[in-house]
């Protein structure tokens, strides 16, 4: 028994490495603003398209504009784990897969008003993207479901 748990660990780990260096290999980073349309909705996205750019995120901004928000990338689909760690401002996510919005998880408070927890979430479906915009953003532009996502 304690051979098997052995094994499964060491490829656990092995499988582990192997994704992260895949990722960083792969990355290839581009202009920092870009233009987002989702639906009818447009933003500017600032993209977090390396590790580095991924795991500083938005923490630590004091704000955001109306019409500003911050595009995740991934060399490969997963199920991407993010957490709220210095974040100043309560956000939206739209999750993105093959160019159409899969999923939202709206109104993720930040650490200052979740009695200083700082939320993790895990989606439940595999993304390529990532998008994070001012809490109620996604509904103040009637996104849904099934929009279509184009980046210019």
């Amino acid at each position: 028994m304690r051979s098997i748990v052995g094994i499964v660990a060491v490829l656990l780990i092995t499988s582990t490495v192997l994704i992260l260096a895949v990722m960083r290999v792969k990355e290839k980073p581009t202009p920092s603003i870009q233009t987002l349309t989702i639906g009818d909705a447009r933003l500017d996205v600032t993209l977090a398209d390396t590790y580095e750019k991924r795991e500083q995120g938005l923490s630590g901004k004091p704000k955001m504009a109306e019409n500003e928000g911050m595009l995740f990338t991934f060399p490969v689909s997963g199920t991407w784990t993010f957490w709220m760690n210095d974040m100043l401002f309560d956000l939206d996510f739209i999750y993105i897969k093959d160019q159409q919005v899969i999923a939202v998880k709206e109104r993720i408070p930040a650490p200052k008003n979740n009695n200083g927890t700082v939320a993790l979430i895990e989606p439940k479906k595999e993304f390529d993207w990532m998008v994070e915009v001012n809490a109620g953003w996604v509904e103040n532009n009637t996104i849904k479901i099934g929009d279509r996502v184009r980046l210019q």
